[in-house]
């Protein structure tokens, strides 16, 4: 489908759309697919087993609903096994009919690299078990190959944007908002401050996400109602944290802690150097900062959240995306007597993006933002889970 200022169409070259491991020498299975010397496998979900017929209610399935969906990512992230990738894929498309409803197909995708073909296939077998384990009520298939990259690159891709998390600059002497973090990860940008004496006063906070825990059915529909097809992809690389990484936020840790105990200063009759919210701030952003180190040390993945089209997509309709995926800062309801805590968590950066390579082909092909030279080095630490 074509628009008016559509642009130019982003395809790969018809010779790179690859070929299926059994068309190989080496005989493959039917459900992996070869590119590049890379394999594929994907899952589709065919029906979901009614509310009704389970006898019951949304919200009786929705506390073992998101306990199974933490159990589900943590078998997918737990083995730091960063040859594979994972990306949950939401492809919309319109109706024909102007009476008849669009449609909307959910697909898990699995790319394994540095292994062989029948490798992939025993772990898409793995794969397939868990899925019925973990979530009865939803009946998936294994994607035949060469139906796989018809969900790889669904559609002349013209429109690209991300889904991100805010990260900043915070210092530790006032309560005023701090520059955006502009380096990728939890370093970049950090080296280079030009006043090393302000570093002691200042730390790297990244927001994290806030679970909505609701249904999608508001961004289904929104989706599905625009006159062009839309994608959205949700991709996650098991990984761990990097030695110098975890020397930084121990440094981050340390620079809040040495912030309160040099605050409080020598007991006198001038109270104003107490200033116990600028040590409450400090404290938290340290509490922020401990949960996030022993959190990568436990389980750590790179995420990216991606919006692909073939024509541009409404600005609504991309801050529904971001609704959809964590709270907006301050939440819809206080989680802690500390106010201070809930605004340093939640909200998103949404990141227009060039639809062009390399970007374009990280979409295509299912790679990580470590596979992204040149890649735009906006808000990188939203990269980290």
């Amino acid at each position: 489908m074509k628009g008016r200022n559509a642009g130019p169409v982003n395809r790969l070259p018809e010779d790179d759309r690859g070929r299926t491991a059994a068309d190989s020498s080496a005989a493959g299975k039917p459900f992996v697919l070869e590119l590049e010397q890379s394999f594929y496998c994907a899952f589709r979900l065919e029906y979901v087993v009614g509310m009704s017929v389970l006898g019951l209610s949304y919200d009786d399935l929705l506390p073992g609903l998101a306990r199974r969906h933490a159990e589900f990512v943590t078998c997918l992230i737990n083995g730091r096994d960063g040859r594979f990738v994972y990306d949950l894929r939401y492809l919309a498309r319109p109706s024909s009919e102007p009476t008849s409803y669009g449609t909307v197909q959910l697909c898990l995708l699995v790319r394994g690299d540095g292994i062989s073909s029948g490798d992939l296939d025993l772990h898409s077998l793995g794969l397939s078990n868990l899925l019925d384990a973990q979530f009865g009520e939803y009946r998936f298939s294994r994607v035949p190959a060469s139906d796989i990259r018809a969900v790889l690159e669904p559609f002349p891709i013209r429109f690209l944007s991300s889904i991100e998390r805010r990260s900043s600059f915070e210092r530790l002497d006032t309560l005023a908002s701090g520059a955006v973090h502009p380096g990728p990860g939890f370093i970049g940008g950090v080296a280079t401050t030009p006043d090393a004496n302000d570093v002691a006063e200042e730390v790297v906070h990244v927001y994290p996400f806030v679970p909505v825990h609701r249904p999608l059915r508001a961004l289904l529909q929104a989706m599905i109602a625009l006159p062009h097809p839309m994608a959205l992809s949700i991709r996650l690389t098991p990984t761990k944290i990097e030695v110098e990484e975890e020397h930084f936020l121990e440094e981050q840790i340390a620079v809040c802690e040495r912030y309160s105990q040099i605050s409080l200063g020598a007991a006198s009759e001038d109270v104003s150097h107490l200033r116990p919210t600028l040590r409450r701030q400090a404290a938290t952003l340290q509490e922020f900062g401990a949960r996030l180190l022993f959190g990568l040390r436990d389980n750590a993945a790179l995420m990216t959240i991606e919006i692909a089209a073939p024509e541009a997509v409404p600005r609504p309709l991309l801050e529904l995306v971001g609704a959809a995926v964590t709270q907006p800062a301050g939440g819809f309801d206080r989680r802690h007597g500390n106010a201070i805590d809930d605004y340093l968590a939640g909200g998103y950066e949404l990141v227009a993006c060039s639809p062009f390579a390399p970007r374009l082909r990280a979409f295509v092909r299912v790679a990580d933002r470590r596979n992204r030279a040149g890649d735009d080095r906006r808000n990188g630490a939203s990269a980290r889970g």
